[in-house]
């Protein structure tokens, strides 16, 4: 408190208090709503019941995580020939999406569609993040008008939308 009081940063942005609309203030506007835009078409699809080959796959994993502490070396899920499996392949996915599963049911009983909507965020908080990293890419190589058209581009492209879109648990994506 000593620190701050002595140290007064707030004068520091007092220039960015000024409600003016300036070229830097409307890149980061333009860049928030291309990231909130990013969102909310991927959001669109957010459903426990999603249609697709395979969508509960990977989110078999976190239901073992859930269930048994830890997914098996061999689960025996497999066709045969390859009778042993694992789901051990993205565990940090894994583990994320069992965390917040536990958080969301405070640690209550196990349903597969609620598993299956909570694992449903993932994709499009991670297509967020990515359109502000392909804008910090190339803005950091070119200018910040560059950076905010690749940022958007990206955000329509057909087949970004699809392969992160909310409920689609694929991990190459």
């Amino acid at each position: 408190i000593y620190l701050f009081i002595k140290e007064k940063p707030w004068d520091d942005y007092k220039d960015s208090l000024n409600l003016s609309l300036n070229r830097k203030k409307i890149i980061s506007l333009l860049l928030i709503f291309i990231i909130f835009l990013s969102f909310w078409i991927r959001f669109q699809s957010y459903s426990p019941i999603f249609y697709d080959l395979d969508p509960y796959y990977y989110v078999y994993s976190a239901f073992q995580i859930l269930e048994y502490g830890i997914p098996p070396l061999d689960d025996q899920t497999a066709w045969y020939p390859e009778v042993v499996v694992d789901h051990r392949v993205v565990p940090t996915l894994s583990y994320l999406e069992a965390i917040w599963y536990s958080f969301y049911t405070m640690d209550g009983e196990y349903d597969n569609y609620l598993l299956s909507l909570v694992a449903s965020l993932y994709p499009p908080i991670m297509a967020m993040i990515a359109m502000f990293f392909l804008y910090l890419f190339v803005s950091s190589i070119y200018r910040r008008e560059f950076g905010l058209v690749s940022a958007a581009v990206a955000t329509m492209m057909p087949i970004l939308i699809m392969k992160l879109a909310a409920s689609e648990f694929e991990v190459q994506a």
